[in-house]
């Protein structure tokens, strides 16, 4: 009898059916698909998941090659055998296949080799998944994304026309809103300065407050559809700041003064005289302040302040402050303050009436020179807003000389299609002991002076027959028979913007003002031009 000892190949074997097991369970739990192929490419297992998926069982495809590559795909997926048989391991791969009933499905995965206890090539294991409903939505993604930026380019298109249409509106109600209200602030200001009777100057001064008003509402909604828009432009000219602020503030005084407040002004004096920025923005933005401390004062004093922030070398910054002792605002609608239409109290715009547009156009204005603006409430009544700009220094260091004195007979001829607002300039005109005469439109203009020398020409620019552009080049023209060519003339329109000025300006016209027209504004142009 011949024994032999097999326990320890019987643990073996034991051993390897529980490994087999394990690794069968693992395959067929496995929830994307799975299939194993000898050196020959023939299938030698496929789990549950591979059966799902593309419907071949192991009994069908055992010992076979299975014919489920496109033959667009074919190129890759000999790159991928190629690189396994090389040993690389893990290789990925992204491709399509065909599922048994012939549907082409979008798959990734990875391929690896794997060896025999001497280190040989006996096979190739794959791994598959499914990505046909990924790539499905990824392409529904992608043409939406491609819908929405389209639905928002057009949406886009359609706001820039829209905000081109009503700012273009804005400026066309301008005109026709400017224009009779040059003619009534106008009269009204050549009827205060006749004999009135104290009824009939309460009158007088009642129209002026409410005309004013209104042109100040209407200022500010074209600044805001220009500063909407990015149309309005700032302005960069020498001028002297000291003077400027001390002439707005003695405007100011009488407001403050009607309301028996006292108006405190201190500027620092490091401030250079001259400096070049936009003047009428920055006094833009102080007029709002100012006339919103006023309006929610109702004793006390507003006290303004200019200060050097900051001196660098082409620039400064300046800071100005302007405290009051009114309502106050309280911490909370600090935050919204400065929002379109927004006012820290809704039952303000009853009892004290505003667009709710000043201080929004404020934060613009500021913004747009460079600088910012923040309200504080001070520790027992009332508010302190604060804003900063930046202006450049100016190689300017004489102060212009205000003093020459434009009163005489000189004559004046004034252009303009409307009777009334010729009238307002003739009045202007005779209060500066100016002569005048008045042409209805550009060609009756032009045959007159053919015909009579004058000092000054007053244009309106839309008239009928010949406008003003069209008169102030034949004016120009050397050829024409007028019988001054460099005669001064001076444009008076109600579309007041920049291209409108830019355009006079070109065509030869000497200075641009904005209806209504004030006497301040005709002295100032007279001294500009004379």
């Amino acid at each position: 009898v011949i024994l032999r000892d097999v326990t320890q190949k019987q643990k073996l074997e034991h051993a390897l059916r529980e490994s087999e097991e394990r690794y069968h369970s693992v395959m067929e739990a496995a929830p994307d698909p799975m299939v194993i192929y000898d050196m020959e490419g023939k299938v030698t297992y496929l789990n549950l998941a591979f059966t799902s998926v593309f419907g071949w069982t192991l009994e069908e495809v055992s010992g076979k090659k299975l014919d489920f590559v496109p033959q667009g795909n074919m190129p890759e997926t000999i790159e991928v055998i190629n690189r396994v048989s090389r040993g690389e391991k893990n290789v990925p791969f992204e491709t399509r296949r065909y599922t048994k009933d012939r549907k082409i499905i979008d798959v990734q995965g990875s391929s690896s080799t794997f060896k025999d206890y001497n280190g040989n090539p006996v096979g190739a294991v794959v791994l598959f998944r499914d990505v046909t409903q990924k790539r499905k939505m990824e392409q529904e993604l992608k043409q939406y994304s491609k819908n929405l930026e389209n639905m928002v380019t057009e949406r886009t298109r359609e706001l820039v026309f829209a905000n081109r249409a009503k700012s273009q509106f804005l400026a066309n109600m301008s005109h026709e809103i400017r224009t009779p209200m040059n003619g009534i602030i106008g009269m009204n200001s050549l009827l205060h300065d006749t004999d009135l009777t104290n009824k009939q100057l309460e009158y007088s001064n009642g129209v002026k407050s409410s005309a004013e008003y209104l042109m100040t509402l209407i200022n500010d909604i074209l600044d805001f559809s220009k500063v909407e828009a990015g149309k309005l432009e700032l302005k960069e000219i020498d001028f002297n700041i000291h003077t400027m602020l001390d002439d707005f503030i003695s405007s100011m005084s009488f407001k403050a003064e009607q309301k028996s407040l006292e108006l405190i002004y201190t500027i620092d004096p490091t401030i250079p005289p001259f400096v070049k920025g936009d003047p009428g923005r920055l006094r833009q933005v102080l007029n709002n302040l100012i006339e919103n401390a006023l309006k929610f004062t109702h004793k006390g004093k507003i006290i303004v302040r200019g200060k050097l922030k900051k001196d660098e070398d082409k620039e400064m910054i300046l800071e100005f402050s302007v405290e009051d002792t009114g309502i106050g605002i309280t911490a909370d609608k600090q935050k919204t303050l400065f929002d379109n239409f927004t006012q820290a109290d809704p039952s303000d715009t009853r009892k004290y009436g505003g667009s709710g547009l000043g201080l929004a156009i404020s934060k613009q204005l500021t913004e747009l020179m460079n600088g910012k603006i923040w309200v504080s409430r001070k520790k027992d009544t009332g508010s302190v807003f604060t804003f900063t700009i930046v202006v450049k220094k100016s190689d300017k260091k004489l102060p212009h000389d205000d003093s020459t004195d434009i009163c005489s007979k000189h004559s004046v001829l004034i252009v303009d299609d409307n009777p009334i607002n010729r009238k307002v300039l003739h009045g202007l005109c005779n209060s500066l002991k100016w002569g005048a005469d008045e042409a209805n439109n550009g060609q009756q203009a032009v045959k007159m002076l053919e015909e009579k020398e004058y000092d000054l020409v007053f244009m309106d620019i839309q008239m009928p027959v010949m406008d003003g552009y069209e008169a102030t080049e034949h004016i120009r023209n050397p050829d024409s028979n007028v019988l001054n060519h460099d005669i001064p003339i001076i444009a008076v329109t109600a579309n007041a913007n920049d291209s409108n000025k830019k355009r006079c300006l070109e065509i030869g016209m000497n200075d641009f003002l904005a209806k209504p027209v004030r006497s301040q504004h005709i002295k100032k142009a007279l001294t500009d031009v004379i």
